[in-house]
């Protein structure tokens, strides 16, 4: 839906990068799986360079406002 945000929360993180992209790098692909050090592992692609942050629990929400 237009308008609507989403939040993530990691709960039990055992792994998060030590950097971030810059801001002029493009978000380009993302996805959630199963982690092989952890439950869970978020997996963003940037256009220089990519991230990845593992924790043993996931929540998502979503809400119309930023928060």
């Amino acid at each position: 839906m237009p308008g609507r945000y989403a939040h993530v929360t990691f709960l039990g993180v055992r792994q998060c990068p030590a950097h971030f992209p810059r801001k002029k790098e493009w978000w380009l692909y993302s996805e959630f799986h199963l982690g092989s050090r952890s439950n869970f592992c978020l997996h963003v692609m940037f256009t220089e360079t990519d991230v990845e942050i593992a924790a043993d629990e996931i929540r998502l929400r979503f809400k119309d406002e930023k928060s």
